[in-house]
């Protein structure tokens, strides 16, 4: 068995790191025909500053909403909160949140099990999962001997007294397709906004503004014009497929048919 590696050199000094955070649970018992369970999942961060610019979530059939938050001084903020029955994507947040060392994440994955039979962990469709992905920077300024590289994975109820502090509301799927953190500051808010239009970067819901019915217009045309160019060239070919008498026309015949077709056109246009 042979395999291949493949190694990047970079010629010039990256100043920054890019990394993703796995957080979840393996502790999954969906009792039968019951609602509303919880997984809750904690962590205490070590490591240097990290900024989460985009997440995603992942559950099975079972799964009614993910969440994701980050605990600062007792403070909560949230990351992201989503539905994993919509499409499960990464988005990205409208303001990133930084990770400072000894915060804490925590979160949970919230299921309805209407079967009349026990879900557990697993891989397959018939079992269950619990999974948010975070997607972060970090300076690599930061990187040291005793500052080390930011862990990849937040797993089970680490700090559970920290998990005791995920909002009420966290059991509620959002209105949304996805929601995120979101600063009540409606100003800073619509500025970002803009800025992100202008900077011609996706926000995480898609607007509909007036390049995509240029692109619209553009592509009727395009396809307009394929319709006309396929249908000359049918009636083109019904020349030699003509059929006189049972018999093929001949190619030269099929020309000479060609042409005199050319010239009473031409004869039109003069």
């Amino acid at each position: 068995m042979y395999s291949i590696s493949f190694h990047l050199i970079y010629l010039n000094v990256r100043k920054s790191y890019a990394g993703v955070i796995l957080s979840g649970t393996n502790q999954i018992y969906l009792k039968e025909n019951t609602q509303t369970i919880r997984t809750p999942f904690s962590c205490q961060y070590k490591g240097p500053t990290i900024s989460i610019f985009a997440a995603s979530v992942h559950t099975h059939q079972w799964g009614r909403v993910n969440s994701l938050y980050r605990v600062h001084d007792y403070e909560i903020s949230l990351i992201i909160k989503m539905n994993p029955q919509n499409p499960q994507s990464f988005y990205r947040l409208l303001l990133p949140v930084e990770i400072k060392n000894n915060d804490y994440i925590i979160g949970q994955c919230v299921y309805d099990n209407n079967l009349d039979k026990t879900i557990h962990i697993g891989e397959t469709h018939n079992d269950e999962m619990c999974n948010i992905y975070a997607m972060y920077s970090y300076n690599l300024s930061q990187k040291s001997i005793n500052n080390p590289p930011p862990f990849p994975l937040c797993w089970d109820n680490a700090v559970s007294q920290m998990a005791n502090l995920i909002p009420e509301d966290s059991i509620i799927p959002p209105l949304k397709l996805n929601y995120i953190n979101q600063t009540t500051d409606d100003e800073q808010y619509i500025s970002y906004v803009k800025h992100s239009m202008n900077s011609s970067r996706d926000l995480p819901i898609k607007i509909f503004n007036q390049q995509n019915y240029f692109i619209i217009i553009i592509t009727i045309l395009i396809s307009f014009l394929i319709l006309l160019i396929i249908g000359r060239c049918m009636g083109n070919l019904q020349y030699f497929s003509y059929m006189r008498h049972g018999d093929i026309i001949n190619r030269r015949k099929c020309f000479q048919i060609l042409k005199q077709s050319s010239d009473q056109e031409n004869d039109l246009l003069d």
